[in-house]
């Protein structure tokens, strides 16, 4: 997909979505091709054409002026390493 390995994920469900969906994602975690199941068929909900992996500029990453930070409660210390177990399954 756009050049790249990935692996389809069937997602059966999820807090936005009653139907299945599948998701093609790369080892690194970049989803390249999600579709929805509607009726037994699928439907594409997007897909990428291409993909340049490089260095990004801070600027990208900056907090919209007047945005909240808030701290992530103890209780959810482990939410990014299971993510991290979850992309590397």
């Amino acid at each position: 997909m756009a050049g790249n390995d990935c692996t389809v994920w069937k997602i059966e469900k999820s807090q936005d979505i009653d139907t299945p969906a599948f998701a093609c994602i790369t080892p690194d975690g970049i989803p390249l091709r999600t579709e929805v199941e509607n009726k037994g068929k699928r439907h594409l909900v997007y897909e990428a054409t291409a993909l340049t992996r490089g260095p990004q500029n801070p600027s990208l990453f900056a907090l919209p002026p007047g945005t909240k930070v808030m701290k992530v409660p103890a209780s959810a210390s482990g939410l990014m390493q299971g993510l991290g177990k979850f992309l590397n399954n």
